[in-house]
């Protein structure tokens, strides 16, 4: 880990030295990559299976990010509301536009503040539910 995160820093344009996104489970995201066709990633996103997604889900919770949350973290959230079988694409495209202003990497992959987060669930549950979001 110490040759990863000094090596990087050392040489951040050096083709042969792996470091930043392509350490995380997806090097850039599907998304950003369709949206930014024309950059030279160099790095496919990687098709993940259940079983590892589930594994990444387990780990979230073992990160101390103190009122950070990491995308898997807050997808995992989403997935334990009583609303979720309810939510359209719209809403997870209203969470999305919401919330990716506010991403932020701190060297280990993406964090979005938990208060961010509640918020945008607010607002989404007062809009299409017509009910407050319970923390």
């Amino acid at each position: 880990m110490k040759f990863i995160t000094t090596g990087a820093a050392a040489a951040p344009n050096d083709p042969e030295m792996i470091h930043g996104h392509a350490l995380m489970i997806s090097c850039p995201p599907e998304s950003h990559s369709l949206y930014n066709s024309n950059t030279d990633w160099g790095v496919k996103t990687l098709d993940a299976p259940a079983s590892d997604l589930s594994f990444l889900f387990h780990l979230s919770n073992r990160l101390q990010l103190h009122g950070e949350m990491t995308p898997i973290s807050v997808w995992a959230m989403i997935t334990t509301l009583d609303q979720f079988p309810e939510l359209d694409l719209s809403d997870f495209e209203f969470i999305k536009q919401e919330l990716l202003p506010k991403v932020s990497c701190h060297g280990f992959g993406a964090v979005v503040e938990e208060g961010d987060v509640h918020g945008v669930l607010g607002r989404l549950f007062a809009a299409r539910f017509g009910v407050a979001y319970d923390v």
